[in-house]
């Protein structure tokens, strides 16, 4: 696997680590889990020291065919880990000169759900060549051109895989206005309000401005339209919760994209209005579509390579060494993110794996592949399809077979009809393309398991993804396909 350092939140990183120890398998190209992709190790490297591990740590085997068992808590008592914590101290390269790390403990999982503990390791040409315990051999300590990293007893740890990711919205996250943690609509307000202050040189560049994480049960009521004007009634602006599968916009927005009280309901997707019919501003699911006057105006072919090259060591930062992506016209508003990943690839400037997982309704489109794909350079690769089929829980439109309890007239909204459904995965089935589909509710989750059931066998994998509100017998059925 590629290496790196612990996942920021102590919490998970001590949960990856257990699932690593359980489910690793060094023959797949990569694991459901989404932990590890390969049984190479590549130069990506984070250390985490020692002393940075509190005294609550259960046990750290040395012998190399122990178990390894590690509680993680941050070193001041704090829920998150950061860069004191946690050094990128090396991203090998393969004509960059050999390294030696020595004098460390370094972790590798192996067959049996076992963690090997080495005590150096050689890179050479961008990949571990050798390892060992005690001391590394004289011939590679008196090498000349070769350098010498001596880790000072730290721990060095498989790189971490983000297993379900959106690099582009990511990116985009830090050009908007971030309404995380907003718990009043007052403090919403101020948090635009000193956006449009501290980056009006930038606001007449774009189309329209845009927020993202705000939450109704943080602010304590639904925002609308009418809370955005008050701020800026002139520049359009849209707003999306933080499961973007809501958004608000304010009435400029509206008007840029004739959106009034005769616009009907789309398919999919609901418009929230007020007791005369005019839109409150709040766009639920296939509804934001709506707002693709807006929305569908892409940047430029370099400006969207350097968003995504910004999220991408967005990532590195943390420690992950490869993301399994989703990024569309329809999440982020990249309508062809092969060509732009591709062209990363080609000068040579992706610092991370990429695992690219494109929409269904994007496939052999200008763009984004018709068939599996991999680049050259073995970083990047294509071959899952998304399915989108019904919206979230916090916002009430997740697709359930029983009605919302605090809600009794609202059992979610199906983004697929069961038809749409079939022809999305016979036809991922036809071109080789592995099936991935977002569903959260019960509902949703049959109707895809009808049409995995239909189409797909076990040996075409199929990825289920979040499957939140489940019951009994489908989890069952789950099991038996």
């Amino acid at each position: 696997a590629d290496i790196a350092c612990v996942w920021p939140v102590a919490s998970e990183a001590s949960m990856l680590l257990d699932r690593a120890n359980r489910h690793f398998e060094a023959s797949e190209k990569h694991l459901d889990s989404g932990i590890f992709m390969t049984d190479h190790w590549i130069g990506t490297f984070a250390v985490l020291a020692l002393e940075a591990i509190s005294k609550a740590s259960r046990r750290l085997a040395t012998d190399a065919n122990s178990m390894l068992e590690l509680a993680l808590p941050s070193p001041r008592g704090g829920p998150a880990w950061n860069a004191e914590d946690i050094g990128l101290i090396a991203r090998d390269d393969p004509d960059s000169r050999p390294v030696l790390f020595f004098n460390g403990k370094i972790l590798r999982p192996v067959h049996g759900g076992a963690v090997e503990v080495r005590q150096w390791l050689f890179i050479e040409h961008g990949a571990v060549t050798r390892s060992g315990l005690g001391s590394p051999p004289q011939d590679l300590i008196v090498a000349a051109e070769i350098t010498l990293h001596d880790l000072a007893g730290k721990v060095v740890l498989p790189g971490l895989f983000d297993a379900h990711i959106h690099v582009y919205s990511l990116a985009k996250q830090g050009r908007s206005v971030n309404l995380q943690g907003c718990t009043s609509i007052e403090q919403l307000q101020e948090r635009i309000r000193n956006h449009l202050r501290d980056r009006g040189h930038l606001i007449h560049s774009m189309p329209f401005v845009e927020g993202s994480h705000w939450d109704q049960d943080l602010l304590g009521v639904l925002p609308t339209r009418y809370d955005i004007d008050v701020v800026c009634p002139q520049i359009p602006v849209i707003i999306y919760r933080r499961c973007w599968h809501v958004c608000v916009a304010n009435s400029a927005a509206l008007v840029a994209c004739n959106v009034s009280a005769s616009t009907a309901d789309v398919s999919g997707g609901q418009i929230d209005r007020s007791p005369n019919g005019e839109p409150t501003g709040v766009m639920r699911e296939a509804a934001m579509a709506l707002l693709q006057p807006l929305t569908g105006q892409e940047l430029d072919f370099d400006q969207k390579k350097q968003l995504l090259l910004e999220g991408l060591q967005l990532c590195v930062s943390m420690g992950i060494t490869a993301v399994q992506t989703n990024d569309s016209k329809q999440m982020g508003g990249l309508s062809d993110p092969w060509n732009v990943y591709a062209a990363l690839a080609d000068e040579e400037k992706l610092p991370c794996r990429v695992f690219l997982t494109i929409a269904c309704q994007d496939v052999g489109t200008q763009g984004a592949p018709s068939v599996p794909v991999a680049h050259l350079s073995g970083l990047l690769s294509c071959d899952r399809v998304k399915l989108w089929t019904d919206g979230g829980l916090g916002a009430r439109t997740a697709a359930l077979i029983e009605p919302y309890a605090d809600d009794p007239s609202n059992t979610g909204i199906l983004q697929m009809t069961p038809g749409e459904i079939d022809a999305a995965v016979a036809d991922a089935k036809r071109r080789n393309f592995r099936v991935e589909a977002h569903a959260i509710g019960d509902r949703a989750a049959t109707a895809l398991l009808n049409s995995f059931e239909c189409h797909l066998s076990p040996f075409d994998r199929p990825v289920l993804t979040h499957c939140q509100i489940l019951n009994p017998p489908l989890v069952r059925w789950m099991a038996r396909l």
